[in-house]
């Protein structure tokens, strides 16, 4: 049986458009609309010195994806940065460290809290189940309602009230989990680094061969 050609290092003559990793229905996409639309002027980032501040959208849509989608670690969301296309996409193949999306968050918390529960209501309130249906400890967001579930003013503050909780709930497992790594790793070690001695390529095929 012939064997399709299998290349990991194959280049590409023309980089392929990042806009084509992520399918048109994606529910991220919706997400990433929803963050576009919304204020961030307020937003602050420590910066570091001599390098300029990431774009705090950016920011947002890879924390809060991370988030929604039940992943919580900084270094985590980092390791997804390196190889998940969805989050590559939303971060336009920028590549904070967990430690400046630490920063930022911390630096921000009380805003990222609210802009959380406004793309939580928004979902919802679309049908968005992808989106709008978080879960914590057992507790639920419902995502089964759309626009017209939403009658009066009131009607949005409280699910808005609702989706604020879910959102402080979310955000400070988040901190607690980050600590807890930082604890077990130490404050730079992203906890998944190579031994040194088979950081170099031509050390691990050695060591390989050896084996």
């Amino acid at each position: 049986m012939p064997l399709r050609p299998y290349d990991q290092e194959q280049i590409f003559l023309l980089p392929p458009s990042l806009n084509e990793w992520v399918r048109q229905d994606h529910p991220a996409r919706v997400f990433s609309e929803i963050i576009d639309r919304i204020d961030t002027r307020p937003f602050r980032e420590p910066k570091e010195e001599g390098r300029p501040a990431y774009h705090p959208k950016m920011m947002l849509k890879v924390l809060l994806w991370g988030y929604a989608n039940g992943v919580r670690s900084s270094r985590k969301i980092e390791e997804r940065l390196q190889q998940d296309v969805v989050f590559m996409w939303l971060a336009g193949l920028e590549k904070p460290d967990f430690r400046t999306l630490c920063l930022f968050r911390s630096a921000n918390r009380e805003a990222v809290e609210h802009v959380f529960a406004d793309v939580i209501t928004i979902a919802q309130s679309m049908g968005m189940a992808k989106l709008a249906l978080v879960a914590i400890d057992g507790s639920k967001v419902q995502a089964n309602s759309g626009i017209d579930s939403f009658k009066t003013v009131e009607d949005w503050r409280k699910t808005l009230e609702k989706a604020r909780g879910e959102a402080r709930q979310i955000i400070a497992e988040a901190e607690r989990i980050d600590k807890e790594e930082s604890d077990l790793y130490g404050e730079e070690a992203r906890g998944n680094e190579l031994p040194k001695e088979i950081e170099k390529r031509v050390n691990r095929i050695r060591k390989i061969e050896e084996l």
